[in-house]
């Protein structure tokens, strides 16, 4: 049954790719590859953002998925600890090629925003 849901993920996303998305909130944090945690990376002044989420037991991990900033973002709306939500165009699909439920797969967001999930969509 499982491997079912992962089938009817497969047809579906694609449909997605190219679309203006936005994903679930996660706090803040420092720590490179925590889990169902959003990280920030400046970069020669290249601005990316990284969340890994996972199932509720942390075992398998549904996503990558990795934001690209067209523009900067001021990084002081959004203090280790506080809450972002991030979106944009979903650019590239990748599913894990191996087909193991360690990842399932990866998604990257070009054109990407960060949002304080507490405001009102539109602001």
């Amino acid at each position: 049954m499982r491997s079912l849901k992962i089938i009817t993920l497969f047809c579906f996303i694609f449909l997605y790719q190219g679309q203006r998305i936005i994903m679930s909130a996660h706090p803040v944090s420092e720590a490179e590859g925590g889990l169902n945690q959003t990280e920030f990376e400046v970069t020669d002044s290249l601005y990316k953002a990284f969340t890994v989420s996972t199932n509720q037991n942390g075992v398998n991990i549904l996503c990558f998925e990795e934001f690209e900033f067209k523009n900067p973002i001021n990084l002081e709306e959004f203090p280790v600890g506080s809450f972002v939500r991030c979106g944009g165009i979903l650019q590239k699909i990748e599913f894990n090629p191996n087909k193991s439920k360690i990842w399932i797969l990866r998604l990257t967001v070009s054109d990407a925003f960060a949002r304080n999930p507490n405001l009102p969509i539109g602001q």
